[in-house]
C-alpha cells in the first residue's frame, strides 16, 4: 500500500517552504524597486554639493584664501566625496540585489514545480488506490498450500 498520508505531509512542508520563498521574493522586489528612488535622491544631493563647492571655490579664489582642513571648502569637498561614495556603493548593492532577486525567483519557481509534481503524484496514487478499495488484494489463493493428501 502506498503511503499517501506521508506524501501529503511532504506536500504541506513544501508549501510552507514555498510561502517563505514568496515572502523573500516580495522583500527583494521592494528593495530593488526602492533603489532607483534612493539613487535619484543621492544624485540630487551630489549636484547640490557640486554647486556649493563651485561657489565656495569662486569665493576662495576671489579672496585669494587657501583651502584649510576645516574650512567650508574642505567640508564641501568631503561631503561631495562622501555622497559620491554612497552612490557607488548603492549601485553595487543594486546589482547584487537584482542577482539575489533572480536567484530567489528561480528558487521559488523550482519549489512551485516540486509541489506541482508531488501533487500530481499524490493524485496518481489516489486514483490507483480507488479501484482497490473494494478488493484490496489481487492474488490467487488456493487450498493446496503445498501439502498432499495421501
Amino acid at each position: 500500500m502506498r503511503r499517501t498520508d506521508l506524501l501529503s505531509v511532504r506536500i504541506r512542508a513544501f508549501q510552507a517552504e514555498h510561502q517563505l520563498l514568496q515572502a523573500q521574493v516580495a522583500e527583494r522586489q521592494k528593495e530593488v524597486e526602492g533603489a532607483p528612488a534612493q539613487q535619484l535622491e543621492i544624485k540630487r544631493l551630489i549636484s547640490g554639493y557640486q554647486e556649493t563647492l563651485a561657489q565656495s571655490k569662486v569665493q576662495y579664489q576671489e579672496k585669494n584664501r587657501p583651502e584649510r582642513p576645516y574650512s567650508a571648502l574642505a567640508r564641501a569637498h568631503h561631503k561631495l566625496g562622501m555622497w559620491q561614495g554612497r552612490l557607488e556603493r548603492l549601485e553595487k548593492k543594486q546589482v547584487k540585489q537584482e542577482k539575489q532577486l533572480k536567484a530567489n525567483q528561480q528558487q521559488e519557481q523550482l519549489s512551485q514545480m516540486d509541489i506541482y509534481h508531488l501533487q500530481q503524484r499524490l493524485k496518481r496514487f489516489e486514483t490507483d488506490r480507488q479501484p482497490n478499495q473494494r478488493f484490496p488484494y489481487s492474488g490467487c489463493f488456493s487450498d493446496r498450500r503445498g501439502f498432499r493428501n495421501t
